[in-house]
């Protein structure tokens, strides 16, 4: 979907569009950091930045493309310059996309990313370390950024922090709120940092898993319409339900937020370490009816039993 350089976005849109950016640099011979985009009629039209530049567009952190694209550069160009001493072969960055990424349990963002470059080269860590800090970003734990501190200037950093939520299964409810505080009139919400969340937890055995978001904050005069996704590393699955009647009769004197839900159940293949990602529909829709317009933040209890 729409977004420009200095949104603070879906950490999975960063990283690929960060990456994707750094790639286009390094793989010039000679390297050359200016990326230039050519549009319109005739492509009369260009638009260029400089990935190397120390100008900042937005807020920087590991949902920004253009702190991404910056470390990502860094690490295999050959100009030393500040905190960036590095010159890593790509043989090594390609490795990790082709080993890692494909079978890793944490979605696609800068974190697993970093913790596969410094697994593999770990004299570089220091240095790495150097590079996310010029861009507010901690040192990274693990693949899914546990103990990261920047939330990106939201309102409420619960709405961001931390990035996966960790929940146990047939334990209490843990909440998430969707939100859509970093969209804007120009690129929207869908792809926007925390319109989508992320819940962690592991399975003790195979059996089928019933998961419900709950609404627990809707705003006035609105309904809910919560969604889920559940990852394992190459499957999804999908719970995308219409919202219920008695969730939409907010006129209705016994109407409860506890009516807004949505519950399904996924066979799952085998215990194994899960994703869950859970949104508000309104939210995360880049192309809706006339009539819908994202609501906003809204927050879901969320229950897995087995």
């Amino acid at each position: 979907g729409s977004h420009s350089i200095g949104d603070r976005l879906d950490p999975r849109l960063a990283f690929g569009e960060g990456f994707g950016n750094a790639f286009s640099a390094f793989s010039q011979s000679p390297m050359d950091p200016v990326y230039r985009d050519a549009s319109g009629a005739g492509q009369a039209a260009a638009g260029w930045f400089d990935i190397e530049s120390d100008t900042t567009f937005g807020t920087p952190g590991w949902f920004s493309e253009q702190s991404i694209q910056q470390i990502v550069y860094d690490l295999v160009d050959d100009n030393i310059d500040g905190a960036d001493t590095l010159e890593l072969d790509f043989s090594l960055i390609f490795g990790v996309l082709a080993d890692k990424f494909g079978s890793m349990q944490a979605l696609t963002s800068l974190f697993p990313f970093i913790s596969e470059v410094e697994a593999i080269n770990p004299p570089a860590g220091a240095t790495i370390d150097l590079l996310l800090a010029a861009e507010n970003i901690d040192s990274v734990a693990d693949d899914f950024g546990t103990g990261e501190n920047n939330s990106a200037g939201a309102g409420n950093a619960s709405d961001v922090l931390p990035i996966y939520s960790d929940l146990t299964v047939n334990g209490a409810p843990v909440q998430v709120c969707s939100i859509d505080e970093f969209g804007n009139d120009t690129t929207g919400t869908a792809n926007k940092l925390s319109t989508r969340r992320f819940v962690r937890f592991s399975t003790p055995n195979g059996n089928p898993l019933t998961i419900r978001a709950t609404a627990t904050v809707i705003p006035a005069g609105e309904y809910a319409d919560p969604d889920m996704l559940l990852h394992d590393a190459g499957s999804t699955w999908i719970s995308e339900g219409s919202p219920s009647a008695e969730c939409q009769d907010v006129g209705n004197p016994l109407w409860q937020e506890t009516s807004c839900f949505e519950q399904n159940t996924f066979p799952i293949p085998a215990a194994n370490e899960y994703i869950l990602e859970v949104y508000e529909w309104t939210n995360a829709e880049p192309d809706l009816p006339a009539e819908f317009s994202p609501i906003g933040r809204t927050c879901f209890d969320v229950t897995v039993t087995q």
